[in-house]
């Protein structure tokens, strides 16, 4: 079962993956196609990530990845169904792991055990959130926007994917640094969240995969989350 794992290290978010116990034969494993879990909206990075892995391991495993999008409570839905599935290696799970380390820390009634209900795969990858708002902001640049947000009588909304997700955190982190007070609008996956911000409902999003708007112009890029520069 895989998960997406992202962990803050300063701003810093990683990915992973996660299986649940396989009772199979390595010499017989996989027999038929393997359904891989995504905990949220399609469309979004975790989504695309999601996909592209699928298709790799499918060439590799000669069998059929189909995804699906499980979305909802930040990553909560789709966590709870895979740690009830049967242990079969035939049930994955794709996620940022807001849903294994944040949610752990900030809920006393998670309805699953982040440890104990599921095991570890491998690290997919790493990536940084970029801070991106709708063209409508004035700021341009990443001080001009907190002079922005500390000035302004309008009220400033940033997008993610759900209560308790690492875009929430990257959020509440920025409010409290920066100083500042957005107003935390979640959604069930990054993709509908940045359908909001293109639309203007919602001024601001954390989104790892906020490039091709930057590129087309849709969004304005402030900065990013990650320990290095962004080439």
């Amino acid at each position: 079962m895989s998960i997406v794992n992202t962990v803050f290290g300063r701003l810093m978010i990683a990915l992973g993956a996660v299986l649940v116990t396989c009772s199979s034969s390595a010499q017989t494993y996989p027999q038929r196609p393997i359904k891989a879990i995504v905990p949220y909206a399609a469309g979004g990075f975790s989504d695309q990530v999601s996909r592209i892995l699928a298709e790799a391991m499918s060439r590799n495993l000669g069998q059929n990845i189909i995804i699906e999008n499980r979305a909802g409570g930040g990553g909560r839905i789709g966590s709870d169904y895979i740690s009830k599935a049967t242990p079969d290696g035939y049930q994955l799970l794709l996620t940022t792991n807001g849903t294994h380390t944040y949610m752990a820390v900030v809920e006393k009634a998670l309805s699953y055990d982040p440890i104990t209900d599921f095991t570890p795969i491998s690290l997919v990858g790493k990536y940084g959130l970029l801070m991106v708002v709708n063209p409508s902001v004035p700021a341009k640049t990443l001080p001009e926007f907190l002079a922005y947000a500390r000035e302004s009588k309008v009220q400033i909304n940033y997008a993610t994917s759900g209560i308790g997700s690492g875009l929430h955190f990257a959020g509440e982190l920025f409010n409290a640094m920066g100083k500042v007070q957005m107003t935390h609008v979640p959604y069930k996956g990054s993709g509908p969240g940045m359908q909001d911000v293109l639309a203007g409902v919602c001024q601001v999003i954390f989104d790892g995969a906020a490039k091709p708007q930057i590129d087309a112009g849709k969004v304005r890029l402030l900065g990013t989350t990650s320990a290095v520069r962004d080439k």
